[in-house]
């Protein structure tokens, strides 16, 4: 059965981004023409098929996203969104999960792939099959394809809007690693910091000083975990950090101006980003609150935990706090006829683990939070108070 989630605004939007510059792959979301008109057969379509097993292996090799069907393409250029009828969309889903039985190794979870469909005017829909990162990387295509019958395993990468066949040296590096999920979130929160270091965010912010927090389950880390956000909708909002929501490709994202952001992803991880209290003052000060995020980071860790304990995320969750474009920011101790200010543009927390228990994170709250001072200190050169 398809899924309807959300109003699909986020997915729509991401299209339209691509149309306009006539590109069928973005950084999170690969077009796809429909690889069958009702009535088709399987071997008819092979090329589509070929196409989408090509964007699903890289998006299970690298970041996950969102491949779509029912996008006009002319000349192999996307130019319209026109959808498809609920008969066609549910053809296109049984095709896709027979390749995904027959011809992708290792057979991949089933709960890292979903279907869903997105309306469209005219009683017609977008079909949006949603892809998680994958947990036994690498993945491959097994032969024989159309133009690759006696062809070895396929590898493709997704990367940065770009999906490519991968080298034996990326191969290799893939089947190599044995990171565990500790590790596992320790390489995302230094990619997520590294790329709004660099501006990238996934909706434009004011070019300020940031605070990012990161929430982590556990569960999200070991390639196993989604969860239906429909629930959060009208109902994820936190004061003076983000209001207005909507759903994205990633998630279902929170934004107030475009100073904040919170971002609650498909596998339950939380993204907190805010430059509001970061920015400089009138006479060119630029501190950082101390108190004032304490205050802020409450109030986010109460709304996540709230929705963790509706959506049933497992423990244990662990958490990651980092300064961005910080250098020369002060910070305000009570040190009289002293001012403290930051060395670095970067600085982060190690992840901390934030709770075993969503009913009772109480205690591990308070000493998270302080674990922030302490950053804070350590990053100024000040000493930390006994």
């Amino acid at each position: 059965m398809l899924a309807m989630s959300g109003d699909g605004t986020g997915v729509r939007e991401a299209i339209a981004s691509l149309i306009a510059k006539k590109r069928h792959i973005g950084n999170d979301v690969v077009l796809i023409p429909a690889p069958l008109t009702e009535g088709e057969g399987f071997l008819s379509t092979e090329d589509r098929v070929m196409d989408f097993a090509k964007a699903l292996c890289g998006m299970l090799n690298g970041p996950g996203g969102t491949i779509v069907f029912g996008v006009d393409f002319a000349l192999d250029t996307p130019h319209a969104i026109t959808g498809l009828s609920m008969g066609a969309c549910a053809d296109i889903q049984e095709l896709c999960e027979r390749l995904i039985e027959e011809k992708i190794a290792p057979q991949p979870p089933s709960d890292l792939v979903s279907f869903e469909s997105l309306p469209v005017a005219d009683e017609s829909c977008l079909l949006a099959v949603r892809v998680l990162p994958g947990p036994m990387r690498p993945y491959a295509i097994l032969p024989p394809f159309k133009g690759y019958e006696y062809g070895a395993l396929l590898f493709y990468a997704y990367e940065a809007g770009k999906l490519f066949p991968m080298d034996v040296s990326r191969v290799a590096a893939c089947t190599l690693s044995t990171e565990s999920p500790l590790e596992k979130m320790e390489t995302f929160c230094d990619e997520r910091i590294t790329a709004l270091a660099k501006g990238r965010t996934p909706l434009p912010l004011v070019p300020t000083a940031k605070l990012v927090f990161h929430l982590l389950p556990l569960s999200s880390f070991e390639g196993r975990a989604r969860y239906d956000l429909g629930s959060l909708e009208g109902g994820f909002s936190v004061p003076e950090w983000a209001e207005e929501g909507r759903f994205s490709t990633q998630g279902y994202l929170s934004s107030y101006s475009d100073y904040s952001y919170l971002l609650f992803r498909y596998d339950g991880v939380v993204e907190a980003v805010d430059g509001f209290y970061l920015k400089p003052k009138r006479n060119g000060e630029r501190t950082v609150p101390v108190v004032q995020y304490q205050t802020e980071l409450m109030k986010v860790l109460d709304t996540c935990v709230a929705a963790y304990r509706s959506l049933s995320v497992p423990s244990p969750v662990y958490a990651s706090l980092a300064l961005v474009g910080v250098k020369e920011y002060a910070v305000p101790l009570k040190t009289p006829r002293r001012v403290w200010r930051i060395e670095d543009d970067i600085v982060r927390l190690p992840i901390t683990r934030a709770m075993d228990d969503l009913y009772s994170f109480r205690d591990r709250q308070t000493v998270l939070l302080n674990d922030l001072l302490e950053l804070l200190w350590g990053a100024s050169g000040a000493p930390a108070p006994d």
